[in-house]
């Protein structure tokens, strides 16, 4: 039996099991960010998951992994946690979970009983938004039991769509047809479930680039969308991930020296 975590959980269900083709929309709430709640409490914190690598070495096995801690819904930065790691495990497409979720984990856990533990975690990356529903931030949310979204800056072809949509270009020209304002979203199925979305989130009102967003862990669709609208007040990318980017940047130019 489907279980779903609210009300527009299951009305996506609903219409996704009757035409499971990404033509099927709704626009996203325009929710007021004091309403949200996570697991019954109000939102206070919000954390960004990201990793750097040296310039020019986004396959090396060393980098900086960097959580960063934001108020909401104002988006100051409020703490940040960095590591320098040697990954165990080679780079391979659609497995970064396996090698990026136990240094994303550590930083996490680092903050647990200091009042600036995130309450819910946006990662650089896809969540079930993935060929098996198991992106780095349903193994980030899995193993750190925090509340997770995936967002990820580009589209990885899902096998369930037709040949015409099963492209970065064909997406990227959808898209562009599709989504006309901020907030327009265009939900993405998985064997007729939606289970993540392209939305168009940033402010700059000439934007035609979305952002691809759906749940990790402990968290619905629908909330990970309005969470993640609500979290991109500068750009189309959420600031929690562009303040953990920009730390982790700085940082990685030291990976290649001794440490």
């Amino acid at each position: 039996m489907a279980t779903f975590d609210d009300e527009l959980d299951f009305i996506v269900h609903a219409i996704s099991n009757k035409q499971p083709t990404i033509n099927e929309r709704m626009p996203c709430e325009r929710i007021d960010p004091s309403t949200i709640t996570i697991l019954g409490h109000t939102l206070r914190f919000v954390g960004g998951l990201d990793i750097s690598f040296p310039p020019g070495q986004t396959n090396s096995n060393k980098g900086v992994v960097v959580l960063a801690v934001l108020s909401f819904p104002d988006m100051q930065l409020l703490h940040s946690e960095s590591e320098h790691v040697t990954f165990p495990v080679p780079y391979v497409p659609g497995y970064l979970g396996m090698r990026e979720a136990p240094s994303y984990v550590r930083l996490l856990d680092r903050t647990k009983g200091t009042g600036l533990c995130p309450q819910v975690v946006f990662v650089d990356g896809n969540g079930r938004l993935h060929p098996r529903q198991a992106g780095s931030a349903v193994s980030v949310g899995v193993l750190s039991g925090v509340p997770v979204i995936g967002v990820a800056k580009e589209y990885h072809p899902i096998s369930d769509f037709p040949a015409t949509l099963g492209s970065q270009k064909a997406m990227k020209l959808y898209c562009q047809q599709a989504l006309k304002r901020r907030g327009d979203w265009s939900g993405i199925p998985i064997e007729g479930e939606l289970v993540g979305a392209a939305v168009l989130s940033s402010p700059v009102l000439t934007s035609t680039r979305p952002i691809f967003v759906s749940a990790g862990h402990k968290i619905s669709l629908r909330s990970a969308l309005a969470l993640s609208l609500a979290a991109c007040t500068e750009a189309r990318i959420p600031e929690p991930i562009r303040f953990a980017d920009r730390i982790g940047r700085a940082l990685a130019k030291e990976v290649g020296s001794p440490l």
